[in-house]
C-alpha cells in the first residue's frame, strides 16, 4: 500500500538566536526539535518567519498553525493548545560593565529593553516596571545595548549567549550576564481550533524523541557558556 499522505501545518516563528533561525546549518534548537517531531508524526511543515506579535495573533485564530518557542503563561493558558514542552530557558538581565542580578537592581535603571508582545514584557509590566522599552527584534536590542541606548536587556540568557558570541572582542569584554532571575519551560503550541488528532500525533512524536534521547544532543549544540 502507498504511504499515507502527510498532514500539513503552518509553523509560525520569529528569528530568535539559538532557537529559531533562517540558517540551514544552525536552524536553532526549537526549530530542530519541531522538525524532527513533525517528521516522526508524518506532518509537513510550511515554515514562516514573521514578527512575533503577528505570529501569536495568527496562530491563536488559526486551525492549522503552530508556534515556537512559546511560554506557557496564565494569560495564554486557555487560548492555545499545548502540544509539548521543548526545553526550559533561564531568564535574566544582560548589561554592560556591571551585572544586573535581580529585579530590584533592574528597577533602578533608566531603560530596559525587552521583546515586544513577549511573555518577558508581560512579566515586567505585571511586576510594575515603568522603565521598559519594547523592541521588535533582537538585532535592534543588541545594537541599543552596545550603543548604550538601553541599560540592560531582559530575556533568555541562552539566546543572549548565542547572540553575543560573535560580536567583536572589544564589546564582548564589556558584556555582563546577570544571575538567572527565573527559569521557564517553552512549548510547541497551536490555536484552539487545531485538530486534537494532529496535536496528539505531535505530542507522541515529541515524547518518542525524548525516549530515544535525541533532544539533548540538539540542545548541546546551542547552549554556550556565558561570557563573564
Amino acid at each position: 500500500t502507498p504511504p499515507a499522505a502527510a498532514d500539513e501545518l503552518i509553523l509560525y516563528m520569529t528569528g530568535i538566536p539559538a532557537q529559531t533561525m533562517l540558517n540551514d546549518e544552525e536552524p536553532g534548537m526549537a526549530l530542530e526539535i519541531t522538525r524532527a517531531a513533525a517528521k516522526r508524526a508524518n506532518i509537513k511543515l510550511d515554515e514562516r518567519f514573521v514578527p512575533w506579535a503577528r505570529a501569536v495573533k495568527t496562530v491563536e485564530k488559526s486551525k492549522n498553525a503552530i508556534i515556537i518557542p512559546f511560554s506557557r503563561i496564565p494569560s495564554r493558558e486557555r487560548r492555545f493548545v499545548w502540544i509539548g514542552q521543548l526545553y526550559a530557558l533561564k531568564f535574566g538581565f544582560v548589561s554592560l560593565d556591571t551585572s544586573v542580578d535581580d529585579k530590584a537592581a533592574a528597577r533602578k535603571l533608566e531603560r530596559i529593553g525587552v521583546w515586544r508582545a513577549s511573555s518577558m514584557q508581560e512579566e515586567l509590566e505585571k511586576d510594575g516596571f515603568q522603565n521598559i522599552v519594547p523592541i521588535a527584534n533582537d538585532r535592534v536590542l543588541s545594537h541599543l545595548l552596545i550603543g548604550r541606548r538601553i541599560n540592560a536587556w531582559y530575556g533568555s540568557l541562552t539566546e543572549a549567549g548565542y547572540k553575543f558570541r560573535h560580536i567583536k572582542e572589544i564589546n564582548r569584554a564589556k558584556i555582563r550576564f546577570g544571575k538567572p532571575v527565573r527559569e521557564q519551560p517553552v512549548w510547541l503550541a497551536g490555536g484552539l481550533g487545531l485538530s486534537r488528532y494532529i496535536a496528539l500525533k505531535l505530542t507522541k512524536a515529541m515524547q518518542s524523541l525524548e525516549t530515544d534521547k535525541l533532544i539533548t544532543p540538539i540542545l548541546s549544540n546551542y547552549v554556550f557558556s556565558l561570557l563573564n
